[in-house]
């Protein structure tokens, strides 16, 4: 994270996407040391079982949150950085020809 922000004053966007909710930070460079520019916070919503929504509407309620969270927040830029759970990557090698 350091590397990238000696290259420019603000960093990319922090997004953590996780089971209760969905976190935005970003960190900017000012006299050689690190502020928070930017941060913002959303709650996903529980129903009565506690189970919050199925599949497709979470999916729908997270992209909407995170479009609201970028708008009302103060964040600079469209670089962002996230992290995914073992479960939810698929890593594969794949040969192309060369053109």
């Amino acid at each position: 994270m350091l590397k990238v922000l000696s290259r420019r004053e603000t960093g990319p966007i922090g997004l953590d996407v996780g089971s209760e909710s969905i976190k935005a930070l970003q960190l900017c460079r000012s006299a050689g040391k690190l502020w928070v520019a930017a941060a913002a916070h959303w709650q996903f919503p529980h129903n009565g079982s506690g189970s919050g929504t199925d599949a497709p509407g979470r999916m729908s309620l997270a992209v909407q949150a995170v479009r609201d969270m970028l708008k009302r927040g103060k964040f600079r830029g469209r670089d962002v950085v996230s992290c995914l759970r073992g479960e939810e990557l698929d890593v594969r090698n794949v040969r192309l020809p060369q053109m």
